[in-house]
């Protein structure tokens, strides 16, 4: 009888833990979602390096249709973070690159840079582990050409 109850002590010891370990390695994840949205009435071109913080990868180019939102990317890290991007991360997360045209050829003047000038929408999706989303929407008119 002793060496069961000792067994099974042991037994609870360990599951405790077991499930300790596992709680505590559970420390969430935070995704930031880019999007672009032309409210202009041409067809822009972008390129972009979103998440391709190494400086030899090839940016990517798309275009995008006038009064259309598309999504640029992804990108994720791990751990809950409820703060809002900020203009080192934009720089970052795009690896100094988001350059947008009108296929004449003019060039965006408002800057990608400042956060002030995203709308970003900070959810939290999970509260344990944390799990939150970021949607960081960057509008564009024909005013900032």
């Amino acid at each position: 009888m002793g060496g069961q109850m000792n067994m099974m002590t042991i037994w609870k010891s360990v599951s405790f833990a077991a499930v300790g370990m596992a709680l505590l390695g559970c420390e969430g994840n935070t995704d930031y979602l880019f999007e672009l949205d032309n409210q202009t009435q041409d067809t822009l071109h972008v390129v972009h390096a979103l998440g391709k913080y190494n400086p030899e990868l090839d940016p990517e180019a798309l275009d995008v249709l006038p009064m259309s939102i598309v999504t640029l990317g992804t990108t994720s890290w791990r751990g809950g973070r409820s703060e809002e991007v900020d203009e080192v991360s934009l720089r970052s997360e795009f690896g100094q690159t988001l350059h947008i045209e009108r296929m004449n050829g003019d060039t965006l003047l408002k800057n990608w840079r400042s956060p002030d000038n995203w709308d970003i929408e900070v959810e939290e999706l999970n509260r344990f582990p944390a799990n939150w989303i970021h949607t960081c929407r960057f509008s564009v008119t024909d005013a900032d050409f």
